[in-house]
């Protein structure tokens, strides 16, 4: 659960699950995204298909484990 969310959200899902840690995401409405700016910062932008997605999760994976997880 991330830690910005509503106590409300988190005590509906402690009585059901058991929290053991947070994660937070953050999300953006990519139609009027400025790309320019973002790929002037080092970072590399690509669309995917739906032909690339055994390599999106090999890039998640090897992102996580990057910092230590597990895969």
């Amino acid at each position: 659960m991330c830690e910005f969310a509503d106590n409300s959200a988190v005590n509906l899902l402690a009585a059901h699950y058991t929290i053991t840690g947070s994660l937070c995401e953050y999300q953006r409405f990519l139609a009027d995204f400025c790309y320019p700016d973002v790929t002037s910062n080092g970072i590399d932008i690509s669309i995917l298909d739906s032909d690339d997605h055994d390599a999106f999760i090999k890039a998640s994976i090897q992102g996580f484990s990057s910092t230590g997880r597990p895969t």
